[in-house]
């Protein structure tokens, strides 16, 4: 169950109550509730109407997220007993990321973010050793580690500092005859640079050591997590952290005259499209300080066939055991880089629907979309779980081809592997108000059907019912909800 709403225009509130319950292990887990409050991005030092050039410290924004959540985990066979409100799990996190973005020298973009989280959490834990004999049904053990649970409120806090400059290069090359007209590369250079402080520091008060065997050997824990206690919303990060980040990116297209653009006479076809070549600096390690060399890029052709790149090359030498050396590979082999992988894909997409068949011969319109960013955004990136109701059917399918290769140091070689996919899903309607949706896909390599899932929704207008049943795989279930209808 679930309920959103919009809090003056700026504030945006939701809340879920979700309970899921495995039939065949008995295991039950309730979340009772699950809330979370933001808001835009806002500029605190910008005025409502903005007169002339726009000052440095305008362009300060901030966000806020806050996200709180009450969990069980328990067995059906102990629900609404009275030692059930005592196991529940519940935290609170805040999230603040402060950002700016200066123009220097006409030509250069300096982005500066600061992100700041803070967690809150009823109760801790404290571990130490006990020097005494502890006898189980199966062993004997001299010593142990013992954890006691503290209740009473506790905050921590992590930020973390990143800083990025970057800039455009344009180079165009034009012609006069023939059927090209201009081929333009636009290469973007970035350098950032990133800092998170040790949040293991004694200094902080949230990772302790305690001794773990008779011989006084310590190791380090937190105060929010061990093997029976997880807090809900993790411990600031352990180790410091601080790199030198590089990048290169890549864009090349092409301009070729078309009868069929009657008002610039060109067509764009995009060749190129973010191929970057990037790697970092580790400032905080002693040794094998460059990480891997990452090459990834991607272009579209005939617009539903997709091409992809990947690969990794590494800036060090082998050991005769194939273990990476900290002696860099030109000067051991004479080689600026190692290959370690490399992928290609090729991605074929096609889609279409009842609506899209009745407007194949008029202009497409957009129609304006409401909501958050971050609801939309939830939305574009899960499309298969929001429905068209004005579409009595849709199919989509995508066919993609992989293939990897993957340098093996001991024994020298490159092993290399296929994979094929093809992958479909669809909806189609009932009534005006009953749906049938699916969603499957077929392995080649493996011979079998891949995740499937069917799903049959009733729209109750500001409501809507939905049973979903997985019928084959490790995931094998089905489940029944009722939600509250998303706007969209």
């Amino acid at each position: 169950m679930a309920y959103q709403t919009t809090l003056w225009e700026k504030w945006f509130f939701t809340s879920n109550l979700n309970l899921t319950q495995n039939t065949l292990t008995k295991s039950v887990t309730v979340t009772l509730p699950e809330i979370s409050l933001s808001t835009n991005q806002f500029y605190p030092f910008r005025s409502n109407n903005v007169v002339g050039k726009t000052k440095w410290y305008e362009n300060i924004s901030v966000n806020y997220k806050m996200n709180a959540r009450n969990e069980l985990d328990t067995y059906d066979t102990l629900l609404f007993k009275s030692e059930m409100f005592d196991q529940f799990n519940y935290g609170m996190q805040h999230s603040i990321p402060i950002s700016s973005s200066i123009k220097l020298f006409k030509h250069f973009n300096l982005t500066n973010t600061l992100s700041f989280n803070e967690r809150w959490y009823p109760k801790s834990i404290s571990e130490h050793w006990v020097n005494d004999t502890l006898k189980t049904a199966t062993d004997t053990v001299v010593g142990y580690v013992r954890t006691d649970t503290i209740n009473g409120f506790k905050a921590a806090h992590d930020f973390s500092f990143s800083s990025s400059l970057s800039t455009k290069i344009y180079g165009i090359l034009q012609f006069k005859k023939g059927p090209v007209n201009a081929i333009r590369h636009v290469v973007t250079p970035n350098i950032g640079f990133s800092f998170r402080p040790d949040f293991a520091d004694p200094w902080w008060g949230y990772y302790r050591k305690v001794q773990v065997d008779s011989t006084g050997r310590k190791e380090l824990y937190s105060i929010f997590e061990d093997g029976n206690y997880h807090s809900l919303y993790g411990t600031p990060p352990s180790g410091k952290s601080g790199s030198i980040n590089l990048s290169l990116s890549n864009n090349l297209e092409m301009k070729v005259r078309s009868r069929k653009d009657t008002v610039t006479g060109t067509k764009k076809i995009i060749l190129i499209d973010n191929f970057t070549i990037s790697t970092s600096y580790d400032l905080a390690k002693d040794s094998l300080k460059w990480a891997p060399i990452s090459m990834n890029g991607h272009t579209t052709l005939f617009k539903n066939l997709q091409i992809y790149y990947a690969s990794v090359w590494n800036l060090y030498a082998l050991d005769s055991l194939g273990r990476t050396i900290n002696r860099y590979e030109w000067d051991v082999n004479h080689r600026l880089m190692r290959f370690n992988n490399n992928s290609w894909s090729f991605s074929l997409n096609w889609n279409t629907s009842s609506e899209k068949l009745k407007n194949k011969n008029k202009k497409d319109e957009k129609k304006p979309v409401s909501g958050t960013p971050e609801e939309i955004d939830a939305v574009n990136n899960n499309l298969s779980d929001y429905l068209d109701w004005n579409n009595s059917w849709s199919l989509n399918i995508a066919y993609t081809f992989r293939r990897t290769s993957t340098y093996v140091a001991l024994t020298d070689k490159t092993k290399k592997s296929i994979i094929q996919t093809l992958s479909f899903n669809g909806d189609v309607s009932i009534t005006p108000k009953w749906k049938f949706s699916f969603n499957s896909g077929y392995d080649f390599e493996n011979g079998k059907f891949s995740y499937t899932s069917v799903n049959v929704i009733r729209d109750l207008h500001c409501w809507e019912m939905r049973f979903n049943w997985i019928p084959i795989g490790g995931m094998k279930s089905w489940n029944f909800a009722i939600n509250v209808n998303h706007p969209f």
